[in-house]
């Protein structure tokens, strides 16, 4: 079972693990039943898979190990601001069920790694507060050549 609370007011996406006191006064409590993607998904297979979920990536990423095995590619948005905010939670959380991925393409900053990268790439920037709205991870090994000037 999950708890969906009102947001706080001016929210504007991110994790939904928020203090409850950020809340202020709450009105209305939901239970809901919440499955993961594993759960949903299993045994299917995937040639893409995008996720957008506004800062809750790591908790999606954890939710779907055995999903991730059978998907060819993933499209995945990056947003260091939440990664801060989470206890614990850093790059290597991010990529914890994504070393079956062997190139990574960050379409910002126009770099692709091949898995060996994968945390370099990230961690920098993460150290920088870069954010890149789709992450796109291949499970070849894609060629990769310098871009021209």
């Amino acid at each position: 079972m999950a708890i969906l609370r009102p947001p706080p007011r001016g929210f504007a996406g991110g994790r939904s693990q928020v203090p409850l006191s950020e809340f202020g006064k709450v009105e209305t409590v939901h239970a809901v039943e919440a499955k993961s993607v594993d759960g949903l998904f299993l045994g299917k297979k995937f040639d893409l898979i995008l996720c957008d979920i506004e800062g809750a990536e790591i908790d999606a990423l954890k939710g779907m190990p055995e999903t991730l095995k059978n998907a060819q590619c993933l499209g995945i948005e990056f947003m260091p601001h939440p990664l801060r905010n989470v206890p614990e939670a850093g790059v290597e959380d991010f990529l914890e069920n994504l070393w079956d991925f062997q190139t990574l393409y960050s379409p910002r900053l126009k770099r692709a790694v091949h898995r060996d990268g994968f945390t370099a790439l990230l961690t920098l920037m993460f150290e920088n507060d870069a954010h890149d709205e789709c992450l796109i991870f291949h499970k070849k090994r894609l060629a990769i050549t310098k871009a021209r000037a």
